[in-house]
């Protein structure tokens, strides 16, 4: 993916979606590129996430600004949206170091933390945002 310094070109309709987002330093993914307004160091695992969202997008029926509106209006969409990115970067963590159960545990509920953050406006809890990421099914091929 390749790396923008800038805001994505629908972040005023992002930022009146998620107010909180103007307080974070987030990223962006819009197909193959990743927005990094903040210029923040991207690791491994996040860039995973990120190209999960690229590639769903270009997938998506009505493209990767039809992707974007969904994401925005439809909280169930979000969710799931960002369930299936979590897990991406929670095993791509996973899978570069050897771990002990203990140690996965506690990755994923540091991954679970940032899945309930107020700036996604999904009021989840940490404890009900680990379940989520633990036992909702996959639908990584559903992009309509």
């Amino acid at each position: 993916m390749t790396e923008i310094v800038d805001y994505p070109p629908n972040y005023p309709a992002i930022r009146k979606a998620f107010p909180q987002v103007s307080r974070n330093r987030v990223l962006f993914a819009w197909g193959d590129d990743i927005y990094n307004p903040h210029s923040v160091k991207i690791p491994g695992p996040l860039k995973a996430h990120e190209a999960m969202h690229g590639s769903r997008q270009k997938l998506f029926a009505s493209g990767i600004e039809g992707w974007w509106r969904h994401y925005i209006a439809d909280h169930d969409f979000r969710l799931m949206e960002e369930t299936v990115a979590h897990r991406v970067e929670y095993l791509v963590t996973a899978s570069q170091s050897v771990m002990n159960r203990a140690d996965r545990r506690g990755l994923l509920k540091s991954v679970s933390k940032r899945l309930a953050h107020p700036m996604y406006e999904f009021n989840l809890s940490n404890a009900n945002a680990l379940r989520v990421l633990r036992d909702n099914p996959r639908k990584e091929d559903d992009t309509t």
